[in-house]
């Protein structure tokens, strides 16, 4: 996997970018905007801008024949909203590990160092940042991982 930096606030499309092994405007272009379009004034960046929805980088795995399958760290069902919820796995790290260990991945969550949400690429091994940089993934606090897979 090869390290891209942003130089913009697209941290999904970049790690996506990175998982592809693909350039950014290359999504750009198949997508048709690059997620930078202020939409909501009222809030600071990033929080302001567009962005991509997970929608528009799962179409573009599958127009190169791959597909993303979403794995949850943790996990909660609960039959109606006005009850509390139940946690799925007793031993969800150790789930959650199984399922990304060696595979490319898309992550999203944030890096425990900053408040506001992110996304990085992840090799099966290690964390690639599109703020430029290399990680472990005990840096991060990871909500969700959408794992590269063939169609």
């Amino acid at each position: 996997m090869r390290l891209l930096r942003m130089d913009k606030h697209n941290c999904l499309l970049y790690a996506a970018a990175m998982v592809l092994d693909c350039s950014v405007d290359e999504l750009i272009e198949e997508i048709g905007h690059d997620g930078m379009d202020v939409v909501w004034p009222q809030l600071i960046p990033p929080l302001c801008f567009q962005g991509h929805h997970i929608q528009e980088i799962i179409d573009c795995f599958v127009a190169r024949g791959f597909g993303l399958m979403l794995v949850e760290r943790e996990c909660f069902q609960a039959p109606a909203e006005d009850v509390s919820p139940l946690q799925t796995f007793e031993h969800f790290e150790e789930r959650f590990l199984h399922h990304v260990e060696g595979k490319e991945a898309i992550m999203v969550g944030r890096h425990k160092q900053k408040q506001c949400g992110h996304a990085w690429a992840w090799d099966g091994e290690r964390c690639y940042d599109p703020n430029g940089f290399l990680a472990e993934l005990k840096e991060y606090e990871v909500r969700e991982a959408w794992i590269k897979t063939s169609l």
